[in-house]
């Protein structure tokens, strides 16, 4: 009789967590910008310059807890510096000089997987990694290579939930770069690391 109850509480469980699983649509504005490392490394701010562009997605959602979720989702998103600014560097003996942060001008097009997970209901935190798969890229200034095909990183983010509809703003850094330039006269070996800032609008269908 107990293994009948506890069975029962089981499947009673096992149902409420299926009914708040959910589909999902999103989309909105790109704010990304190129951070790269040693002598050259500005970090992430607010106040450095950004391209603007934008990201359109699909989310499914299953609950874990009852305040946590597993929320992966895949995303087309536009990333890199896309302004064509030189910001200084120069081209000696054939070989560019001055290569930084604000000389990479790639525009990026990426399948991105974010594999968040999801804390609480109505205002929630999201965080978990991100794996991107470069589509496609133009380089719009100098030409410093072919940028990698994998992009990996990890993201954050706050939300809001209103009826079906959500607002979600997230940030996104890469941990692997997706160009490295070592024929750097003057600063050296570049690594260049995408970076964003997200603003979302989407509805849970």
């Amino acid at each position: 009789m107990k293994i009948k109850i506890i069975l029962c509480i089981l499947l009673m469980n096992t149902l409420h967590l299926v009914s708040q699983n959910n589909f999902g649509i999103f989309g909105g504005l790109n704010a990304s910008t190129v951070v790269s490392t040693g002598q050259t490394s500005y970090g992430v701010s607010l106040t450095r310059e950004y391209s603007f562009s934008f990201h359109l997605g699909v989310l499914y959602e299953v609950a874990l807890q009852k305040n946590i979720h597993f929320s992966p989702r895949l995303v087309y998103s536009q990333l890199g510096d896309r302004d064509n600014s030189d910001e200084g560097a120069t081209i000696v003996n054939g070989v560019i000089d001055g290569i930084d942060d604000y000389t990479i001008n790639y525009k990026l097009n990426y399948l991105n997987i974010p594999l968040n997970f999801k804390f609480y209901n109505e205002t929630y935190i999201l965080a978990g990694p991100q794996i991107g798969f470069l589509l496609s890229n133009e380089k719009t200034q100098f030409d410093v290579g072919d940028p990698k095909t994998i992009d990996i990183g990890f993201n954050i983010g706050i939300g809001r939930k209103i009826n079906n509809f959500f607002l979600e703003l997230n940030l996104y850094h890469a941990i692997t770069p997706f160009l490295e330039y070592t024929n750097n006269i003057t600063i050296g070996d570049f690594k260049g690391y995408n970076a964003s800032v997200q603003f979302s609008v989407g509805y849970n269908l």
